[in-house]
């Protein structure tokens, strides 16, 4: 089977709320390049997002969203979304651990 390059993406990002109004977001974009079916593909996507009250109206929120290319067998498809739901785990307990360590040190948690 012929194969070519496609682009995988995510996007993470974690805001500090306060009041329902944000004062800070940081935000990081992800690429990388995969092999794929040369003539047709399917996109798998997830997206997970958290909230974590810090007390007296402030909160984090934050969220993470993959998107994977893959082949069009429904093997293929759900081999592809048990990766990137993988991912997207990993990724939201890493900007979650960080938003927190974050907020120790400015003294808001």
């Amino acid at each position: 089977m012929e194969t070519q390059q496609a682009q995988a993406r995510g996007h993470s990002e974690v805001s500090l709320m306060e009041g329902g109004a944000i004062l800070k977001t940081v935000e990081k974009d992800h690429e990388a390049m995969v092999e794929v079916p040369k003539d047709a593909y399917a996109k798998v996507g997830i997206r997970r997002e958290f909230t974590k009250n810090l007390g007296n109206y402030q909160s984090l929120k934050g969220g993470v969203w993959i998107e994977m290319p893959s082949g069009l067998s429904p093997s293929e498809i759900k081999n592809t979304y048990d990766s990137v739901g993988t991912m997207v785990s990993t990724l939201s307990a890493v900007e979650l651990k960080d938003a927190l360590e974050w907020a120790d040190e400015v003294g808001l948690n």
